[in-house]
This record gives structure tokens, sequence and C-alpha cells, in this order.
């Protein structure tokens, strides 16, 4: 049934008025999902570099007493080509104003046929880190069936177990959920690279959103210098200094 899926392609976009790409102005191109269009179409820019490491900071509110959140821009804040990495074989900015979780922007990848897409960043993570812990909030939205469309994260160009999608409908995540969390505390003393991908065929729209990105790094609390409480009344003055005052009892009484 070769020719079955792309018939039934045709029926469903014309249902629910999703199109992957349309004709704009004189021949310019498009991007869609679900929500409708996204905006002017892009034009010719370059594309960004893979970062190749990231001091400490950009520290948010989503880590926890005596950690930090060691990513630059990790709400996507900034726009496009900022701290993030980005490619897109079709030449789509994935940093958009589209469907952000909060503030402005998220990473947006997919929403085109034949679309290779992928966000990145380099991070420092210190050595003496006793914790290490990666999470972010996603978003699913296809219209595809399962087995075609697929995306996911990888850390230093592995697949993460458990963070790899079947971009389709039966996976839509309805709005935007947390990630379970990745453990990266033996990457402790490097600067990982976090990248998230989508790869598309040629049928049916598949969309994954990305926003919100935390990777905690926590060190060993400092402990306070040590202390002694001494009210006297053993009358060992071995470490007390004392002044020889007017009085007699050792003290400057």
């Amino acid at each position: 049934m070769a020719g079955s899926r792309a018939s039934i392609a045709r029926v469903l976009i014309g249902l629910v008025g999703v199109w992957g790409t349309c004709l704009a102005g004189a021949g310019e191109q498009q991007r869609w999902w679900q929500s409708g269009p996204a905006g002017p179409p892009r034009g010719s820019v370059e594309l960004g570099e893979a970062p190749t490491s990231w001091p400490i900071g950009g520290a948010t509110t989503k880590t926890r007493s005596g950690c930090s959140n060691v990513l630059l821009e990790p709400g996507f804040e900034a726009g496009p080509h900022s701290a993030w990495g980005e490619s897109s074989s079709n030449g789509w900015d994935i940093v958009q104003t589209e469907d952000p979780r909060t503030g402005s922007y998220s990473a947006w990848l997919g929403g085109d046929h034949r679309e290779d897409a992928a966000i990145w960043q380099a991070a420092f993570i210190n050595a003496e880190a006793v914790s290490v812990i990666l999470t972010y909030w996603y978003k699913i939205d296809s219209e595809d069936y399962c087995g075609y469309d697929e995306g996911g994260l990888l850390v230093n160009g592995v697949e993460v177990e458990g963070h790899q999608f079947e971009l389709c409908g039966v996976n839509n995540t309805g709005g935007f959920v947390q990630s379970a969390e990745v453990d990266l505390l033996a990457l402790a003393g490097t600067a990982p690279e976090i990248r998230w991908f989508v790869s598309t065929d040629e049928n049916l729209l598949s969309n994954l959103f990305i926003d919100d990105v935390v990777l905690e790094v926590c060190l060993e609390p400092t402990q306070p210098d040590a202390v002694f409480d001494d009210d006297f009344e053993t009358g060992d003055m071995s470490r007390w200094t004392t002044h020889q005052g007017p009085g007699a009892d050792g003290l400057g009484l």
C-alpha cells in the first residue's frame, strides 16, 4: 500500500487545515504547525556555530539552594543564534516566538517536510560537583503516524535512554511536560554537549518544542570553621590567651 499513506495524508491535512508547506507571495515558503503559520518566511541567514564550552553562569531560580544552572540562556530569551548553536536543513531559525512555555521564546524543531534540525550547547561542569542533573520541558505536536518522524536528546552525540521520541499523533503531549531527570555526574570536570534533534520525512508534519532547560550543578557544601563553647567552669585556660591586668584573677578583671 505504498500510495495509501500519501492519500490519507492529503485527506487529514484538508480536515485540520494544516499544510507542511504553502506558497505565499512570490513563491516564498512558510512553516506551519497545528496552531497556524509561524509568521514571516525565514530569509537566508548564517547558521550558528556550536559553542565549544561555557563558563559557569546563567543561574536561574529553577535550582535548589547551593546549586546553579550552568547553561547560558536556558529559556532561549536572547533569541536565535545566541548562546545556542542551531541548524536546520530547510534554513529555519530554531529559536522562535511561536510557542514558548515561559517568556517569549522556545526552541522549535520540525514543522517542515524532510527537515533535519538541531539545537545544542556545551557547558562546563565543575569537577567538584556532587550532583549534576539535566531537566527540560518539551512538547510534541504531530499529525503523523508512528515510525516515521523522530527526535530526542543527545549528550556528547550519544542517545539518552528514555529521551528519544517517536513524533506521532498518539504521542502528542497536549502541552509542555517536564522531562525525567538525566544524571550527568559522571561528566563532572568536562564540558558536555547537550543537543536536541528532529528528523522528519516528506509526509505529515511533526513538531518538537523545547523550553526552560536546567543543567543543575551542585557543589559540596562549605563546612563552617570549628567553634567551641567554654564557660570557664573547668578552670582550664589552655585554649585562651590571658592578659594580666590590674585584677588578680588572670582575666584582666
